[in-house]
């Protein structure tokens, strides 16, 4: 099992996870537990016995350490990653769900407006729609992150 030290990535600094490493799978689980839309290169991950991790820690606290083998990178990619895209995907689903409604009913009050028989109808007045769509909550990531942090024992030593 080798620890892995992850580390806010200056972007110009030209410094790149390779694609498909452990270093790279690091980071997408950083990524994951710190709930972050940056991008994959916003972090620069070493393994923590390297001299880049030592040098890189003599300029900065570390935001994780995380520690990987083959078995869980597998978990990562095959079980973890696929069930992170789909809680977003049920994020999209929400939000496009919501517009297309909202947008509706702009149209059908557009409409009753420009109506000469029916402009004095109210038919939206008693839809409550942002409350509606309180009571749809969206999958709790919180606990999705804490089940990560769990199994990928990933420790974080700044916020």
């Amino acid at each position: 099992m080798t620890k892995y030290l992850i580390f806010k990535n200056d972007p110009a600094s030209g410094k790149l996870n390779a694609p498909g490493s452990p270093e790279q799978v690091a980071c997408d689980i950083a990524r994951a537990v710190a709930l972050d839309a940056d991008p994959p290169n916003a972090y620069i991950v070493y393994p923590a016995e390297s001299p880049q991790a030592t040098f890189e820690a003599l300029k900065a606290t570390p935001r994780f350490s995380i520690e990987l083998d083959q078995g869980k990178i597998d978990h990562w990619l095959n079980e973890a990653e696929p069930l992170l895209e789909k809680i977003y995907s049920v994020h999209d689903a929400l939000g496009n769900a919501y517009g297309i409604i909202m947008d509706a009913i702009r149209d059908l009050e557009s409409e009753l407006e420009n109506s000469e028989h029916f402009h004095d109808l109210q038919l939206t007045s008693d839809m409550d729609i942002d409350r509606a769509f309180e009571y749809i909550e969206n999958p709790s990531e919180y606990e999705f992150v804490d089940k990560l942090e769990e199994v990928f024992e990933v420790k974080t030593f700044e916020k």
